[in-house]
């Protein structure tokens, strides 16, 4: 009865009143969805700018499971969110698995929290409050950032704000509906993510345990004490068998480093590193932090303010606290005991440090709003300070969101991008080692945007194996080169880092005295090539094309090999050319090859130039008698048309495009061979005027005599010059072969 009378009075005295209907709330509602269309705006439109980095190609690799093994992942302690992944499976099978196909839930997750996270501000507080927590989410960087991953972090702070609003009304206004949906969201979000949805729940068990102290629920304390233990003990035990798995620890461990919790808050804030940034990784921009730790500082004043305070005002203040404090405080309990981090387990705590700070900017509005009135000479100067907040916090989110969201700078592994400089660069008989294994389906997944350009894709054993020696290591790299001439490495330096601490993959490739052909750099992959200039164990190889032509004196030419993939070419493939060169004198000048595709009309539909072996070999230091095999290859258009073009090769002063090397009968160009483009022979009739559109054509021609998709058909529909009725009866006559 006392405890009714109190809240009754506690709310009589607090509650704030009705919002006036008509143009008032009208102007809140559209500015709420405003920034509703911001959030979508900068969530959902830039989906395909990332590489899809390692953890998000592992969601395909697991979705990819059997049914069975899906669905038992949902009672396995040791799957961390066993829901996500089945429910990955059943959207990629709807709209496949692109990356804008697999991004999409989480940026749609992401864009649910925002309303979401105004009505549990306007539950607790009022409607300022609740735009303000609406606006920092929708421009929030981690969130933004979350919101683009088909990773389950999206849907983790979906289900933590959902959780406490339901939670709030479940105690404001009991119906035994609501409490059956907490029920559900607690079940859901343990199923989505276990270790968020536990954090989250120890901050929530924690304020029913003081509602229940308090009177509300004092039949239930043992339970619930015992609950809070219980949850606490089992992520102790799961978190301690976890990290002891195969990998694990290397993986997800860290070190203890008590300047985490500051971490936390800086990446909360603005994705920033407590720390000064590497060279190239943007501007040192740690002093923003500074006023959203005083806005903060404000907002956790105004709370413990309203702790004095009696029923309503102080449970908000309470619950608001616990859903602040309660998941890093679990977290950190946890890291105590065996220490691992990543900022995106701690996320069940944003939405409330979001709250946090819009409460924060409300109380410095209110706290202005006072001082100006007992000080009327300075109420512009009172007003400005919490106006500056305001619009510093989200214009300050809305720079980061645009550096590392909105803009096409790389800021995730480029797996992508990577792939496809290998694959446009490789050899029919390049070895290539994707170095840690275990990126392997990253490589694999990417591979396919181009389909007729081979991988021979290896992996090595765990280097920190104990039954894993060096000599082992050295016998696995001599099996596997053997008999090649060149050789690639595919490495992701910080994940080899936990998988190969001595270096010996990434040392074999740079330290060995091979001739290096090629180093690539991309955010978060490197690419090495080297060169054995034989084919190694077995000797020099001999050219598939014997040619002698000598330039200028100085250098001979004495055969060529043209290695396509596929015949015939078609056009966007690449071709791979080989030239086995010798120097003819000492002190050669600087000399650069240029190889060229040229059609019948004297067209140059493709030329690659440059130094020997992409500028590791340069021709001044070679000696006379010295043979090396000198790699290129050739990109041909999208707009080539069908038919028989001629590659041939010179040499010239490097950087100089007019000092060219003229052999023996005066001209400058030697032929190495002929290559068909497409199959059919140009001038033949086109029914389209495009390419697009006669592929459409030649498809709609063919498609009811094939059987099964085949990818090196389809390819050839987009052939500039075919007849669409030839393309079908090609089509025709390969299905049925």
């Amino acid at each position: 009865m006392l405890l009714a009378e109190e809240n009754r009075s506690g709310a009589a005295a607090v509650r704030p009143r009705p919002a006036p209907r008509g143009t008032a709330f009208s102007w809140q509602r559209r500015l709420l969805l405003l920034i509703v269309a911001i959030a979508a705006l900068v969530r959902c439109t830039t989906l395909s700018f990332q590489s899809l980095w390692l953890d998000e190609v592992y969601t395909l690799t697991e979705a990819g499971r059997p049914w069975g093994d899906l669905f038992l992942a949902l009672f396995l302690p040791q799957q961390a969110y066993p829901l996500y992944i089945l429910g990955m499976r059943l959207w990629s099978g709807l709209l496949g698995t692109g990356e804008v196909a697999l991004r999409l839930p989480a940026a749609l997750a992401g864009l649910a929290t925002v309303p979401l996270l105004y009505l549990l501000g306007r539950r607790l507080f009022d409607r300022r409050t609740g735009l303000l927590a609406a606006l920092l989410m929708a421009l929030s960087p981690p969130a933004v950032w979350y919101s683009q991953e088909a990773r389950p972090y999206a849907f983790v702070l979906l289900l933590s704000t959902l959780a406490w609003l339901l939670l709030w009304e479940a105690d404001e206004r009991p119906a035994r509906r609501t409490w059956w949906a907490l029920g559900l969201v607690a079940l859901l979000f343990l199923l989505t993510h276990r270790l968020a949805a536990v954090l989250s729940l120890v901050g929530q068990l924690l304020y029913l345990t003081y509602r229940a102290y308090g009177g509300r629920f004092a039949r239930h304390r043992r339970l619930l004490v015992g609950l809070l233990l219980l949850i606490l003990l089992a992520a102790v035990v799961g978190l301690w068998f976890a990290l002891g798995a195969t990998g694990a620890e290397r993986q997800f461990g860290a070190e203890r480093d008590w300047s985490t919790p500051l971490q936390t808050f800086t990446q909360f804030s603005l994705r920033l590193s407590p720390f000064p940034p590497e060279p190239g990784q943007g501007p040192d921009r740690r002093d923003w932090l500074l006023p959203f730790a005083l806005v903060a500082l404000a907002g956790l004043v105004s709370l413990l303010l309203d702790l004095r305070e009696r029923g309503r005002v102080r449970r908000r203040a309470v619950l608001l606290l616990l859903f602040f404090l309660a998941p890093p405080g679990a977290f950190f309990l946890l890291y105590a005991i065996r220490p691992f981090y990543h900022e995106r387990y701690l996320l069940p705590a944003l939405p409330a440090y979001l709250l946090l700070l819009a409460v924060g900017i409300s109380s410095l509005w209110k706290g202005a709003g006072r001082l100006a009135g007992n000080a009327p000479r300075l109420p512009f100067a009172l007003g400005a300070l919490p106006l500056a907040f305001a619009l510093f916090l989200p214009l300050a989110s809305w720079r980061q969101v645009q550096d590392w969201s909105l803009s096409a700078v790389p800021s995730k592994e480029q797996f992508r991008e990577a792939t496809a400089y290998l694959q446009r660069h490789l050899h029919p008989d390049d070895l290539v080692i994707v170095h840690p294994g275990y990126i392997l389906p990253a490589v694999e997944y990417y591979r396919q945007n181009l389909p007729r350009i081979p991988l021979d894709l290896h992996t090595l054993g765990d280097p920190s194996s104990e039954n894993y020696t060096f000599r082992d290591f050295e016998a696995d790299m001599d099996d596997l080169t053997r008999g090649r001439r060149r050789a690639w490495l595919l490495i992701a330096p910080y994940h080899a880092e936990t998988w190969d601490p001595q270096r010996w993959v990434l040392e074999w490739f740079t330290l060995n005295p091979f001739l290096h052909c090629g180093e690539k750099y991309f955010n978060g992959v490197d690419l090495y090539c080297v060169t054995f200039n034989e084919n190694r164990r077995e000797g020099f190889p001999t050219p598939a094309i014997p040619l002698d032509h000598t330039f200028g004196g100085l250098l001979r030419l004495f055969g060529a090999d043209l290695e396509p993939f596929a015949e015939p070419l078609l056009p966007g493939d690449s071709l791979p050319v080989v030239l086995y060169v010798i120097g003819e004198r000492r002190d050669l000048p600087d000399l650069e090859a240029v190889v060229q595709v040229v059609g019948a009309d004297g067209r140059v539909w493709a030329e690659v130039a440059g130094r020997p072996l992409g500028g590791f070999l340069p021709t001044t230091v070679w000696l006379p008698g010295d043979e090396f095999l000198d790699f290129g290859e050739l990109l041909l258009p999208e707009e080539m048309p069908a038919g028989g073009y001629v590659v041939r090769v010179g040499y010239r002063l490097a950087g100089s495009p007019g000092d060219w090397l003229r052999l023996e009968d005066g001209t400058r160009w030697a032929m190495l061979g002929e290559v068909r483009v497409g199959g059919w022979e140009i001038g033949s009739p086109v029914l389209e005027t495009t390419p697009q559109a006669r592929s459409a054509q030649a498809l709609r021609l063919a498609q009811p005599h094939l059987h099964q998709p085949d990818h090196r058909l389809v390819d050839r529909l987009a052939l500039a010059g075919c007849q669409a009725q030839e393309v079908k009866d090609d089509l025709v006559q390969g299905a049925t072969e």
